[in-house]
């Protein structure tokens, strides 16, 4: 189990530098050396400020939830990731598939362990958003893009371990 949870904390740092890249982040946070990649401006349902704001929330939320993760607080980080969930809707359509995808797995995560929720189905849809967010105009080809990747193949891997403790 130790070693799950250290390989699970890999995991964390990539989600804390998608979070970076997927969205706009404000000067002097700590991964203001990241570039997040251009938007259009178009934030889905109408674009606007709040938009944004629920978009960057939703990226602070999914952070939270794999940092609770990783100190064994899964109600905690449940909680988080939900609320992460309900504001990936918010963020543009580019960015969507990676804030919501990463939302998604720490929900998962989060979930499977008290065995609340649908832990199964969250890592399927995160599994298909990462898939996704890699082939998306301003993601395709860069960094963001193969973090992306990264975290679609260790949601992968994670639900493979969870199909074989099963037998």
């Amino acid at each position: 189990m130790k070693g799950c949870l250290a390989w699970i904390g890999g995991i964390v740092v990539v989600l804390f530098i998608i979070g970076a890249c997927a969205t706009q982040m404000k000067p002097g946070t700590s991964f203001n050396s990241v570039s997040p990649p251009s938007t259009s401006g178009d934030n889905g349902g109408g674009g606007g400020s709040e938009t944004n704001t629920d978009c960057n929330s939703a990226v602070e939320h999914s952070n939270q939830a794999f940092s609770d993760f990783s100190a064994g607080d899964y109600s905690g980080g449940y909680k988080n990731a939900d609320t992460a969930v309900r504001l990936a809707d918010s963020c543009s359509e580019t960015d969507t598939p990676s804030i919501k995808g990463f939302a998604l797995s720490a929900r998962a995560f989060n979930e499977h362990h008290p065995s609340i929720g649908d832990s199964v189905t969250d890592i399927n849809q995160a599994t298909q958003l990462l898939s996704d967010c890699q082939t998306q105009p301003g993601y395709y080809g860069t960094h963001q893009g193969a973090l992306c990747e990264t975290q679609e193949e260790n949601d992968i891997s994670t639900k493979t371990n969870w199909d074989m403790s099963n037998y």
